[in-house]
């Protein structure tokens, strides 16, 4: 939509340029348009990019058992969005939504399923903090490298450029602006301190209610067997604690 609006914009600037009535100033809005029409496609490439890795994942390995599945889409498309994609161009919606659903196919559980139970279904951190955990793991890496050059750049980009530089970017949304930690301290954004952070902000009953659910997912893949519940009972009940 945004690329439509800006591409609309800038066929109406170029219109008028071919009549002779464009000045600097008409000529640098079109050229704002155009970066920024360049930037959104960029990021809807992205996108759907990463929405065919995990369709990929999930359709080529469709007959491995679920936790196989979830192993494969960890490595697979975390590293892919860590690596082209940047924690800054995740924070959409659209994003979380292709791996949330990813995830319920996964445990083939309804379309429903309470988003907050699907982390600790899979026994993983929530998205964000996946991403921001890899992200500060890289930049303590840089910051500390033995190449000074990359020191020097990724310094300077931390501390100094911060929201003009990618990695700076990233380095103040994993540690102040999420969990307000000083930039300083990036080097103790570790993932048990992340876990302590999200597991204090949980509710116990989503906890209880996931480590149930778990149970009766590990019965219905047959990693172990329960014969309290006929298939349709158990099918039932994960339905009802997903979605309740």
């Amino acid at each position: 939509m945004l690329c439509a609006v800006v591409l609309a914009q800038y066929r109406r600037v170029t219109d008028r340029r071919t009549d002779g009535q464009m000045d600097r100033q008409t000529d640098g809005i079109a050229l704002a348009c155009t970066a920024l029409a360049m930037r959104a496609l960029r990021r809807a490439v992205k996108r759907n990019t990463l929405c065919q890795h995990i369709n990929n994942v999930l359709r080529f390995f469709a007959s491995r058992d679920p936790i196989t599945k979830l192993k494969l889409m960890k490595a697979y498309c975390i590293v892919f969005m860590v690596l082209f994609c940047g924690i800054w161009l995740m924070l959409s919606y659209v994003t979380f939504a292709h791996w949330r659903k990813g995830l319920r196919r996964i445990w083939d559980q309804p379309h429903n399923t309470h988003c907050n139970l699907l982390p600790l279904l899979c026994d993983m951190l929530p998205l964000m903090d996946e991403l921001s955990c890899r992200c500060a793991t890289f930049t303590t890496n840089v910051l500390d490298s033995d190449d000074d050059a990359v020191s020097y750049v990724a310094q300077h980009g931390v501390y100094f450029s911060r929201m003009l530089s990618p990695i700076g970017r990233n380095a103040l949304f994993c540690c102040l602006l999420r969990y307000g930690v000083l930039l300083k301290n990036v080097a103790s954004m570790k993932k048990v301190f992340v876990r302590g952070y999200v597991r204090y902000a949980q509710s116990p009953d989503v906890i209880h209610t996931a480590r149930c659910l778990l149970e009766l997912l590990y019965v219905k893949h047959g990693y172990s067997s329960l014969s309290l519940f006929s298939r349709d009972e158990l099918v039932y009940a994960i339905s009802y604690l997903s979605t309740v």
